[in-house]
């Protein structure tokens, strides 16, 4: 019988392939941008609103329809354009947008069930036009409960953060930061946003960002002067929370806009174009780097022509930049405060895989760090690995030991960071099939 998950994808590629198709360049980059605006006004709506309906919408089509838009309706030619003209949407062009985004999302989601088929996870079949789609393995739910242990976790870091009292002094803060914003922004051209800003605002979304970055499970995954092209990380780390502090201050200016002008189309408030070399130079005064370090970061935390095949690879997390024109970059608002360390990994990968692989090497003395700060007195810590020998030879290490002094028991660790899950399913099951061949084998060395 047909399978009716393969039938939804073929048809979904050949309907998202045909329009594009029809499309002259100047078209498909003002679509696509339009797009984009969807996107940031569902990250809106899910932020300001707290609709279940517009998470839901938001959270699939960051998951599954995203990497789809990047592959099919981005395009490098965009770098030809000299510039990006005014996108302006109506009624008619954001259904149109979203029944296209719809699409790539029935994509994204049927190309996973399929892959999750092709590695041994599920089956899938079909009968009375019903398709039945069920896990194979026993621990299937493992996954969903790290996840959710992970966001445990992360709303635990938090609501802690909420307690320091530099945070609360944010928080008093933000009553007359929003009423000194109110002024400042002013309807443009009929249908889109303007706004200045004050040193004042400046610094509270740029505070605001950097405790809200924090919390994120990205955050600390290098130490801050590990170097990729010979650019530490922090300086990553900083671009990127430079980005959300504005992205921050743009969403929250268009909530005053709209409060006052509810006649505006929502969506054309999130046309947030910027010059490369705006960007460059601000790069440049903010982390007092050169010129030519600020266009590596520029290009390790947007989407350009320099990386965009990382969306053939997996569901890698929205962009918080996305070079449109021959100078010029979207801002997205979603791109800019969800998740936006995962895209910056996945960049940084892609870009200098030796660096990162040698600064993966050198995380084990954090780990070992970290969990030694866990214990108390009474433990005796390994400050280093310890190597195992059998018959003379090296047959692997420990990465830390702890002794307790009381009744002399030893704890032997094998530490192992937690990799991204924003990754294709090949090659999550190729790291599953590693792991666990590395996990035996450390257990049998050892145990010998």
């Amino acid at each position: 019988m047909e399978n009716i998950i393969r039938s939804l994808y073929d048809d979904g590629i050949e309907y998202i392939e045909e329009t594009v198709r029809e499309m002259s360049l100047y078209a498909r980059q003002i679509f696509f941008v339009n797009c984009m605006k969807i996107i940031d006004k569902s990250y809106y709506d899910y932020v300001m609103l707290k609709s279940d309906e517009s998470a839901k919408f938001f959270f699939e089509i960051l998951r599954y329809a995203y990497p789809v838009l990047i592959k099919y309706l981005w395009t490098k030619d965009f770098e030809s354009i000299v510039a990006m003209p005014l996108a302006h949407a109506d009624a008619n062009e954001i259904y149109r947008c979203r029944v296209f985004l719809c699409s790539c999302k029935v994509v994204g989601q049927t190309g996973y069930a399929l892959d999750m088929e092709k590695y041994g996870y599920v089956s899938i079949d079909s009968k009375n036009n019903t398709c039945i789609i069920k896990y194979l393995h026993n621990n299937w739910w493992v996954e969903y409960s790290e996840a959710k242990c992970t966001d445990f976790n992360e709303n635990l870091i938090y609501s802690l953060i909420q307690l320091d009292d530099r945070v609360k002094t944010l928080q008093a803060q933000w009553p007359m930061i929003q009423e000194e914003m109110r002024p400042l922004c002013f309807v443009w051209l009929k249908e889109f946003m303007g706004y200045t800003s004050t040193a004042n605002i400046e610094k509270y979304f740029g505070d605001t960002a950097y405790y809200d970055a924090i919390h994120s499970t990205e955050w600390n995954y290098f130490l801050e002067q590990s170097k990729f092209d010979g650019i530490a990380y922090g300086s990553f780390i900083s671009a990127i929370i430079d980005l959300s502090g504005y992205a921050a201050k743009h969403i929250h200016f268009a909530g005053l806009l709209q409060s006052s002008h509810p006649e505006l189309i929502a969506e054309n408030l999130f046309y947030n174009i910027k010059m490369e070399d705006d960007i460059i130079q601000l790069i440049q005064e903010n982390r007092r780097c050169s010129k030519k370090q600020a266009q590596v970061i520029l290009s390790s935390v947007s989407i350009s022509s320099d990386n965009s095949e990382l969306y053939n690879l997996g569901q890698v997390s929205c962009a918080p930049l996305v070079k449109i024109s021959r100078n010029q970059y979207l801002q997205s608002v979603a791109g800019s405060l969800f998740h936006p360390f995962s895209f910056l990994l996945s960049s940084l990968q892609q870009k200098f895989p030796n660096d990162f692989s040698r600064n993966i090497n050198n995380r084990e003395s954090m780990f070992r760090e970290e969990l030694y700060e866990t214990v108390g007195a009474e433990f005796t810590c390994i400050d280093h690995n310890i190597v195992v020998k059998y018959d003379g030879k090296v047959v692997t290490d420990i990465d830390a030991a702890i002794v307790d002094k009381n009744n002399g028991e030893i704890a032997l660790f094998q530490l192992k960071w937690q990799n991204q899950t924003v990754d294709s399913v090949r090659s999550l099951h190729s790291k599953a099939l590693n792991y666990e061949k590395e996990t035996i084998y450390w257990v049998e060395s050892v145990e010998r």
